[in-house]
């Protein structure tokens, strides 16, 4: 199964937490507040790179990322997915042979660090935090 907890993969998403965790600077809020939200983080990382998809009228349009009640129930998944670059699907191959120095236009794939952050927002339960009306 592609996303069972086998021991390679934990070290792998022991890897992205922490190595996510330095890079993007996460420090503790304060007690009892979350790092991680869907308003803060999350939502966001997800519009840019799955809300194409994700979306009435999108190829996975039952799977709404619009809007935190579905993602916030899939947390462990999307994480796993997305640490295993299965999401958000990318076809094109680059291998020594065939590599693209330019770049590629309108590439959904996530960053390390992207990753980390989905990662850790599961592994807090998902929090969604507090919506912000200046920053939709």
């Amino acid at each position: 199964m592609l996303w069972s907890l086998d021991e390679e993969w934990r070290d792998m998403k022991l890897g992205y937490l922490l190595s996510g965790a330095f890079l993007l600077g996460l420090t503790a809020c304060g007690p009892g507040e979350p790092e991680v939200t869907w308003y803060d983080d999350v939502g966001h990382v997800l519009a840019a790179n799955c809300v194409s998809c994700h979306q009435d009228g999108g190829l996975a349009g039952s799977l709404d990322f619009r809007e935190p009640d579905i993602p916030v129930s899939m947390a462990n998944l999307i994480a796993a997915v997305t640490e295993a670059r299965v999401m958000p699907p990318f076809m094109a191959e680059e291998t020594e042979a065939c590599a693209n120095p330019w770049g590629w236009k309108h590439d959904p794939r996530l960053t390390d660090e992207e990753i980390a952050l989905l990662a850790l927002w599961a592994e807090l339960d998902a929090p969604i935090g507090e919506p912000d009306p200046n920053n939709p």
